[in-house]
């Protein structure tokens, strides 16, 4: 019994130190709860007739500036205007020809900008730019005023920019004569902020980053000790020793191949040097015996010829 008391108490006095050690974790230094952010965004309205479109020049009767407004064609079939309305005119009042309708806003952080926009145009929309630089539109038959079609710009894109940004779209016009014109469109641009604390916390971890980069000096770890135990980093220097490593053994190998290429090199001049010395010699012995014996011949050819010509004489 007084073995299972102890254990039990031994249990509850690791619990509460698990239970403290949390708390302290899930609290700053100052002791105060830190209560989560929630994550925000910032939305500029787009659709026509309640965002700022504009005209930036005249067409016929109609005057450059704020881009009038007007209700759908209903015996044309121009879509119903769910939000906002129609931008242009029902009447026929409208000169053929392209028309152009802007709208400039503000983005603070054009990395997190995106929009979506649904549009139809009477009678087509033949081009768009953001900034100046063309998006894609998709390809019409000149009745885009009976369905909707999609325009997006992804977050990531490039194509927004810090402070005013000009979105423009071309519609185009049939016809020899005055007709009615209209474009729609509706949607909004989002700007997708991250949390305050995840924000901090982002900035906090580049930071670290960048001072990792510098790193050791002659394997002293420097100040920033914790962030180079973060696995980031253990990955990246491992990958730099093991390609540090092959090209070291690499170079091994080819020094040691060379050394064993010279030995070998040697090894074979050498013995082809001896097999050539060894054919020279061979072919010199025989052509000096042959020398000796014919020279040996002749002295006695002489001696015999000697002998005869002095017993003649007797």
């Amino acid at each position: 019994m007084a073995e299972a008391a102890a254990a039990a108490t031994a249990m509850a006095a690791a619990a509460a130190a698990m239970a403290a050690a949390a708390t302290k974790d899930a609290k700053p230094a100052d002791g105060k709860a830190k209560r989560p952010v929630p994550f925000q965004s910032r939305v500029v309205e787009l659709t026509t007739g309640t965002a700022d479109w504009q005209m930036p020049r005249s067409y016929g009767k109609h005057s450059a500036g704020k881009a009038p407004l007007c209700k759908e064609h209903e015996e044309l079939g121009w879509i119903k205007a769910s939000e906002g309305s129609w931008l242009g005119s029902n009447k026929s009042d409208w000169p053929p020809g392209t028309t152009e309708f802007t709208i400039t806003f503000d983005v603070t952080s054009p990395e997190n900008a995106h929009f979506e926009l649904q549009y139809a145009a009477d009678n087509k929309v033949e081009g768009v730019t953001l900034n100046s630089r063309s998006l894609s539109v998709p390809s019409t038959y000149g009745q885009d005023y009976k369905t909707l079609s999609k325009l997006a710009v992804q977050t990531g894109s490039g194509l927004f920019k810090k402070g005013p940004n000009t979105l423009s779209v071309q519609v185009s016009n049939n016809g020899h004569a005055d007709n009615p014109m209209g474009f729609y469109a509706r949607g909004s641009l989002v700007e997708d902020e991250v949390a305050e604390g995840e924000r901090e916390e982002g900035h906090k971890e580049k930071e670290a980053t960048r001072k990792a980069g510098a790193t050791q000096t002659g394997g002293t770890q420097t100040a920033d000790g914790e962030v180079l135990r973060r696995p980031a980093v253990h990955r990246d220097r491992a990958w730099e020793k093991l390609w540090k490593g092959a090209v070291g053994e690499a170079k091994r190998d080819s020094d040691r191949l060379s050394t064993d290429w010279l030995a070998s090199s040697i090894a074979t001049d050498r013995s082809q040097a001896l097999r050539l010395q060894d054919s020279v010699t061979s072919r010199i012995g025989p052509t000096r015996t042959r020398t000796r014996t014919r020279t040996l011949a002749l002295a006695l050819a002489l001696a015999l010829a000697l002998a005869l010509a002095l017993a003649i004489t007797r």
